[in-house]
C-alpha cells in the first residue's frame, strides 16, 4: 500500500513540476508596437536550473506607462497554446496540445520585490496621487471650448429649451374625426435668441379634401390592387372552387379583378341547379358569370378552370364575371387541325392532336376539300361540339358558303369559328391549287424569290406567305425531280425575315413529316418519288 502511495505522490510531483501557472519575471526588452516583451524568469527550477527566457509575452498595462528592461512583473501561463489567438486576434483553435506551457505566458508589469527592486516603470515620482491631481485640475474648464458670449451656459440652455418639444416630428397622429395631425415644420429665433416652434396642422383626407391617410385606409388601399394573383388547387370534379389570394390585404369589393392559376382542368358538368362557383379567401361562394349567362352549364374549362392556365375574373357585386383566359401560342407552331370532310357536307369535322377548345384562341385549320354545301356550315374539332362557321365576318349560309381548300388561321371566340378567305386576319386563304407566284394577307410579297429559294433539283411552282404581328403562315408547292429513298431532304430555304424563331413543325403535305429550321431550311423526311409534287404548310412564330 505504501509503495502505491509513494508512486502516486511521485506522479503528482512530476505533474506539478511540468504545470506552470504563474511566476515572477524581469523584463529583458519591450516592443511598444506589439505590446510584447522578452522576460527572464526571476526564479529557478527546483533542481536549481535557470528557466529559459519567455519571448513574445503579451504585456498587460492597466495604465499607460513606459516598460523598460529591468522592470519586475508577474507572468501567468495560459491553460493552452495561445499562438493562434495571438497571431489573429480571433477566437481560435489552439495550434498545439501543450497546456500551462512556459511558451504561453502573460506579463503583469509593475510589481516591486521586497528588496526594492521594481524597475523604473512604477517609480512613484513619475505619477501624481489623487490629491495632487485634484489640485492641478482645480479651476480648469471641463472642455477645451472657449466660453465667451457666443455660448450658453447649461442653465441658460435649460431656460431656452424649457417647454419645447423633444423632436421636430409629428406631435399627434391623424385623428379618425378628420381633425388631422399637428407637425412642427420650422423653428424661429427672436432678437433675444428665444427659439420658438411653428406648428402646422394637416387634416386627414376625406372624400372632398386632400390630407393625411390613416394606417387603416392604407391597408384598405393595399387590398384594392388592380389585379390580384391567386391559385386554385380544387379537385377537377368539384363545383365549389376555392381560390387563395396571396395579398394579405385583399378585400372583396365590386370591381375587384383577380387572375387565377388553376392546378386542375375542370371536369364537373355544371347545371342551372348546380353551378360552378369561386370562393376567394373564404369570402363565400360566388357563381361564375360567363358569355351573358349567370349559370353557365357543362364542363366549360374556359370559364371553370384549365390546368396551368390563368383565367381572369371581375367581381360585379354578385358574380365572378369571366373576363378571359391566358392563351399562349406554342414556342414553335400554332395547333393545326385537318379537315377532310366531303365537299358537299355542311357539318365539317377536324382533328388536332393535343388540342383543347379554348375561348379566344387561334388554330390553323387545313381544309382539303373545297366546300360545295350551300348552307350554314359548322365545324367540330376533336369532337368538342359543332360550332357555327363564319366566313369573312358573316355567318355562313346558302349565300355565303364559299370556303376553298387551303390553310386558314381560324379564330374561336367561345361560340363561333371565324374563317377568312379575303386575306385579312384572323385567317387568310392559302389555296392548295395554286398557280404562279404571290401571296395574300398582311405583309404581302409578289414573287416566289421574295419568299424562298429552291434547293438543287427542286422547283418552287407556287408560294404563299402572310403574317400578322409575329405569327406567320406559309404554303409552298415544290416539285422534286429526282427520287429519294430515305433520310432528310432540303427542298428550299426561306428568305431572311420570313424564318421561324424556333424550328417549326410543317403540317400537311408529306406523310413522313416536315419542318422549317431557324435558318429557314424547309426539309422533309422519308422517301420521295421522282417528279413528286409536295405541298408544305406551316404556321409559326417569326424570329
Amino acid at each position: 500500500m505504501s509503495n502505491r502511495h509513494a508512486e502516486l505522490q511521485a506522479l503528482k510531483q512530476e505533474i506539478f513540476e511540468s504545470l506552470h501557472c504563474a511566476l515572477p519575471g524581469i523584463v529583458e526588452s519591450f516592443d511598444a508596437g506589439t505590446q510584447t516583451a522578452v522576460i527572464r524568469p526571476a526564479v529557478k527550477s527546483r533542481s536549481g536550473l535557470e528557466l529559459p527566457l519567455f519571448r513574445d509575452v503579451p504585456v498587460h498595462m492597466p495604465v499607460s506607462f513606459d516598460v523598460s528592461a529591468g522592470d519586475h512583473c508577474l507572468v501567468v501561463f495560459a491553460d493552452c497554446d495561445i499562438d493562434a489567438w495571438f497571431d489573429s486576434g480571433e477566437v481560435s483553435v489552439p495550434s498545439s496540445a501543450r497546456m500551462h506551457s512556459l511558451s504561453d505566458g502573460f506579463a503583469f508589469v509593475g510589481f516591486d520585490s521586497g528588496g526594492g527592486q521594481g524597475g523604473g516603470g512604477m517609480d512613484p515620482d513619475d505619477y501624481y496621487d489623487k490629491a495632487e491631481t485634484d489640485s492641478l485640475l482645480s479651476g480648469k474648464s471641463d472642455t477645451n471650448h472657449t466660453h465667451d458670449d457666443r455660448y450658453y451656459t447649461e442653465a441658460e440652455t435649460d431656460i431656452k429649451l424649457s417647454g419645447k418639444k423633444d423632436t421636430q416630428r409629428a406631435v399627434s397622429d391623424p385623428a379618425a374625426d378628420g381633425t388631422g395631425a399637428t407637425f412642427i415644420d420650422t423653428l424661429s429665433q427672436d432678437a433675444q435668441g428665444v427659439i420658438s416652434p411653428h406648428k402646422r396642422t394637416v387634416r386627414s383626407a376625406t372624400s372632398s379634401q386632400s390630407g393625411l391617410m390613416s394606417s387603416g385606409d392604407k391597408s384598405k388601399l393595399d387590398g384594392m390592387a388592380m389585379i390580384s394573383y391567386g391559385t386554385c388547387a380544387t379537385a377537377a370534379g368539384t363545383a365549389a372552387k376555392a381560390v387563395t389570394i396571396s395579398n394579405p390585404n385583399w378585400q372583396l369589393k365590386a370591381g375587384s379583378v383577380i387572375a387565377v392559376k388553376f392546378s386542375n382542368t375542370n371536369t364537373f358538368s355544371a347545371t342551372a341547379d348546380s353551378p360552378v362557383s369561386l370562393n376567394v379567401n373564404g369570402t363565400g361562394a360566388k357563381n361564375i358569370y360567363w358569355n351573358n349567362t349567370a349559370s353557365p352549364t357543362g364542363t366549360n374549362t374556359t370559364a371553370f378552370g384549365y390546368a396551368n392556365r390563368i383565367i381572369y375574373y371581375m367581381y360585379d357585386g354578385t358574380y365572378w364575371v369571366w373576363m378571359g383566359v391566358s392563351v399562349e401560342l406554342n414556342d414553335n407552331t400554332v395547333p393545326s387541325a385537318y379537315c377532310s370532310t366531303a365537299a358537299a357536307t355542311a357539318a365539317k369535322s377536324a382533328s388536332c392532336s393535343g388540342y383543347t377548345l379554348l375561348s379566344k384562341s387561334y388554330i390553323q385549320v387545313i381544309v382539303t376539300q373545297a366546300n360545295t354545301a350551300a348552307s350554314a356550315l359548322t365545324l367540330n374539332i376533336n369532337s368538342r361540339g359543332a360550332k357555327p362557321v363564319y366566313i369573312n365576318g358573316t355567318a355562313s349560309s346558302a349565300s355565303n358558303y364559299t370556303l376553298p381548300a387551303g390553310s386558314y388561321f381560324v379564330y374561336y371566340n367561345g361560340t363561333n369559328y371565324y374563317f377568312r378567305t379575303d386575306g385579312y386576319p384572323p385567317g387568310p386563304t392559302l389555296p392548295v391549287s395554286l398557280g404562279g407566284s404571290g401571296n395574300t394577307g398582311t405583309g404581302a410579297t409578289t414573287t416566289i424569290a421574295d419568299i424562298a429559294a429552291a434547293a438543287s433539283g427542286c422547283t418552287i411552282t407556287a408560294a404563299r406567305y402572310a403574317y400578322w404581328g409575329k405569327v406567320a403562315m406559309i404554303h409552298l408547292t415544290i416539285t422534286k425531280a429526282t427520287a429519294v429513298s430515305s433520310g432528310t431532304t432540303t427542298l428550299c430555304t426561306l428568305a431572311s425575315g420570313k424564318r421561324p424563331k424556333y424550328t417549326a413543325a410543317a403540317t400537311y403535305g408529306w406523310a413522313g413529316g416536315a419542318s422549317i429550321s431557324t435558318g429557314g431550311a424547309v426539309q422533309v423526311n422519308g422517301a420521295i418519288s421522282a417528279n413528286a409534287t409536295l405541298n408544305i404548310y406551316a404556321t409559326y412564330i417569326l424570329a
